[in-house]
């Protein structure tokens, strides 16, 4: 458990439980004072004597200990917040990172508020539980075993008394772990449901609205929510009721505790400062185990949290170390890869010259898209090998891999700040100039200068605030401003209107002038000046050549093309029926 509350690093506890505990010791012994102070009053009453001296030393005793716990506490307080909110804030970064370390499949096979609240909810709930819940809990324990050694040594009948209840209520807490992890794993798989199911609404709500299912789908939502107010409410009985016994049962030892001492004073075997002792420390020994139950639940629900960022920190990343060279030959080398079961890409050999404007055609699902995206080692191949300038791929970095590239995708996506920002972030080190003459090359500029802020014009989550042709836009002249020596464009213009896309389609030769390309289309025809047009069904190269030549050949070439301009006189047409 301490491990997962920690991510693996127990030692960033010590000095806040040791501080905790020097607090609580401290804060005990004003009482251990009063007990004296009341004892020299009571027996001042006896000879008529006040002792001036002594009540005044405890006295002196009880503020310097209370001058003690403050000056503990605050020290607790500093290291428990600077080193947990530090640690958990490293956890988030480190977490980060890892996952831009991974495959792009295993992103993609999770949905992003499961990834999400793991990044958030699970991180505070470990937060929360080493800079409170860990430090009360082991201080109170420790404090406890102080206390209890401390009191065996004054009277072992009342030690055992006191403490007789303890173990009892651990052990019931430690019979009931494995039913109340089970209940929290439960209670979260319903709470990401639910996150799912808001999410899907939200992002699907326009589609909701065209087709009026709206009330079927609120139904649906509302069904996935009472499921997790359901799961909530079961939960938090469980353990409340847990929590509840435990603490009854240690709290009886408060009135036994009383009651034996009772006995024993009134049979002359305990003495009554040592009966006072044990009742003005003992009564303040309970709340602190009291709340160490609370705690220790609350730290179940926190080492489940723990348990699922240390599984996803223990993903094996994408490794390599090696560097490329300055070669930008592609070769592809017998090359199979497979999503799960489905093979997508099956034994492909190719090479792709420095400088060549290369083009991947075929029908939906025949491999493109994915081959772009091994080039690019969002993947790594399962067999075979693919090679840059004869530098084998999988031996070096990811990160290095992809200095090699500038993409462009179908759906750009934008971050959310000013377009100045979102150009730059090609080259981070770039001048201004350099960002407005990528932005004129990437025909942006004319646009960006038209908004009221220009480049400072922020831009909404994911470029919503944007045209597709402008977001498209700013993408391409992302690109030209990292200049890097190979292109990748995925589908750019698919989705333009014609006006957009003739404006998209001379940014992209402004882009790749002196560059190696490779394009996945479906539109044929902005491909036909292609040095090479390479033909993939179901993952394999069925054809490939200069457009002529593959016209020629008559193959699926020739299919695709012929679809393509009998497409171009397609028009809706309205069916007249003939009426009876």
């Amino acid at each position: 458990m301490l491990k997962n509350i920690t991510l693996g690093k127990p030692e960033m506890l010590i000095k806040p439980v040791l501080l905790s505990t020097l607090s609580s010791i401290s804060n005990l012994i004003p009482f251990i004072c009063l007990v004296r102070i009341v004892k020299s009053l009571f027996l001042s009453s006896q000879n008529g004597k006040i002792d001036s001296a002594s009540l005044w030393k405890y006295f002196a005793l009880m503020v310097l200990f209370f001058l003690l716990t403050l000056f503990f506490e605050n020290l607790a307080t500093k290291y428990t917040y600077e080193s947990g909110y530090q640690k958990t804030a490293e956890g988030r970064i480190r977490l980060a990172n890892h996952l831009r370390s991974l495959p792009l499949g295993f992103i993609s096979g999770k949905s992003s508020a499961e990834i999400l609240d793991t990044l958030m909810h699970d991180f505070t709930k470990v937060e929360v539980a080493t800079t409170h819940q860990a430090p009360q809990f082991f201080s109170s324990v420790f404090v406890a075993l102080l206390c209890a050694i401390f009191f065996f040594a004054v009277d072992i009948k009342m030690g055992v008394a006191a403490f007789i209840f303890f173990p009892l209520s651990i052990l019931f807490l430690r019979l009931m772990k494995h039913f109340q992890k089970k209940m929290l794993v439960k209670t979260e798989v319903s709470k990401r449901k639910e996150q799912d199911a808001l999410e899907e609404y939200l992002t699907t709500v326009k589609t909701v609205k065209a087709y009026n299912f709206t009330p079927d789908t609120v139904e649906k939502l509302h069904q996935t929510i009472k499921e997790a107010e359901k799961s909530n409410i079961t939960n938090e009985k469980g353990i409340g009721s847990f929590i509840t016994i435990a603490g009854m049962v240690l709290r009886a030892g408060l009135p036994l505790m009383s009651l034996v001492g009772l006995t024993l004073l009134l049979h002359g075997s305990l003495s009554l400062d040592k009966y006072l002792l044990f009742l003005f420390v003992g009564t303040r020994i309970f709340d602190p185990l009291d709340l160490a139950l609370v705690n220790y639940a609350a730290l179940q629900i926190a080492s489940v949290s723990g348990e699922r960022i240390r599984k996803l920190l223990a993903e094996k990343p994408m490794t390599g170390k090696e560097r490329l060279n300055a070669g930008n030959t592609i070769e592809l080398n017998d090359v199979s890869f497979s999503y799960e079961e489905r093979k997508v890409i099956q034994n492909l050999s190719l090479q792709i010259k420095e400088k060549e404007f290369l083009a991947l055609v075929g029908s939906s699902g025949s491999g493109k898209t994915t081959l772009l995206k091994l080039l690019a080692r969002f993947y790594d191949v399962q067999e075979g090998r693919i090679q840059i300038g004869n530098c084998d791929i999988a031996k070096v970095s990811p990160d290095e891999v992809l200095r090699k590239f500038s993409i462009v995708f179908q759906d750009a996506r934008l971050f959310r700040d000013t377009i100045y920002n979102n150009i730059r972030f090609g080259n981070t080190s770039a001048k201004k100039e350099d960002v407005i003459e990528a932005s004129k090359m990437a025909g942006a500029y004319d646009f960006i200068m038209r908004k009221e802020n220009g480049f400072e014009t922020m831009v909404g989550e994911g470029g919503s605030t944007l045209s597709g042709g402008e977001r498209q836009r700013i993408s391409i002249a992302r690109a030209i401003l990292k200049n890097a020596p190979i292109i990748l464009l995925d589908e750019a213009t698919a989705s333009l209107d014609p006006e957009n896309e003739e404006a998209v389609q001379k940014a992209i030769s402004n882009l790749i002038q002196n560059k190696t390309v490779i394009v996945v289309a479906h539109r044929l025809n902005n491909v036909v000046a292609a040095d090479k047009i390479v033909v993939l069904k179901e993952g394999r190269i069925v054809e490939q050549g200069k457009h002529e030549e593959l016209l020629v050949q008559g193959g699926m070439y020739r299919e695709l093309w012929d679809y393509q301009e009998k497409a171009k006189n397609w028009q809706i047409t309205k069916v007249h029926h003939a009426e009876p």
